[in-house]
C-alpha cells in the first residue's frame, strides 16, 4: 500500500440562503433557511447543505401561497436544488450558475471563502478515505456558519438536517451521506 503526504490547496466556500417576503424589507426581516457550501481539492469536489427542517408559524404566515413550500420545509425545498446541482455533469459549474442567477425572493448571499494551503492528512490511495476526509472537512464549516448566523439573529436552536456529497471530477461515481 502506497501512502503519500499530500500538500494540497483546499478551497471551501459557504453561502447563506434566505427568503425575503418583502424585497424592500429592512435587514433582518428575511427568513433564514440554510447554508450551502462546497469544497475543492484538486479534482475532488464536495457539496454540502444544512438547513432548517421547519420555520416558525409567524414566518410561514408572512409568505405567499407560491413560496409556502419553501418556508414550511426549508430542508426539503433546498434539497431539491441540491439534487439538481449534484445531478449536473459538472456540479461545481452548476453551483456557480445557481449563485450567479437572480432568484427574486430567494437570496443566496454573503459568500465566504477560505483557502488552506496546509498539509492534508496522510491519505492512502483509497477513494473512500479521501471522500470521508473531504466531507468531514466541509461539515463543521457548514455547521459553524449555520449556527453562528442563526444565533446572531437571536433565533432559537432549530432542528436541522444536512446532506453532503463528494466526487472525483472525471468520474461519475458518487458518495452520499445524509444525516439528521
Amino acid at each position: 500500500m502506497v501512502v503519500h503526504r499530500l500538500e494540497a490547496r483546499v478551497r471551501t466556500r459557504t453561502v447563506l440562503v434566505s427568503y425575503w417576503p418583502d424585497l424592500d424589507g429592512a435587514p433582518g426581516s428575511e427568513i433564514k433557511l440554510g447554508v450551502f457550501g462546497d469544497l475543492r481539492m484538486g479534482k475532488r469536489y464536495a457539496l454540502g447543505l444544512i438547513a432548517r427542517t421547519t420555520a416558525e408559524p409567524e414566518e410561514i404566515e408572512r409568505v405567499g401561497r407560491l413560496a409556502k413550500h419553501l418556508v414550511e420545509k426549508p430542508f426539503k425545498a433546498l434539497r431539491e436544488k441540491y439534487e439538481e446541482i449534484w445531478g449536473a455533469p459538472s456540479p461545481q459549474d452548476a453551483f456557480e450558475r445557481v449563485l450567479a442567477r437572480t432568484h427574486s425572493s430567494l437570496i443566496l448571499s454573503d459568500a465566504q471563502e477560505m483557502i488552506d494551503a496546509t498539509p492534508v492528512a496522510d491519505l492512502k490511495e483509497d477513494l473512500e478515505t479521501t471522500r470521508t476526509w473531504c466531507m468531514d472537512k466541509l461539515r463543521p464549516i457548514l455547521r459553524g456558519r449555520f449556527h453562528a448566523w442563526m444565533g446572531a439573529a437571536g433565533a432559537a436552536p432549530t432542528d436541522q438536517r444536512e446532506q453532503l456529497a463528494e466526487r472525483d471530477e472525471p468520474q461519475p461515481d458518487l458518495a452520499r451521506r445524509v444525516a439528521g
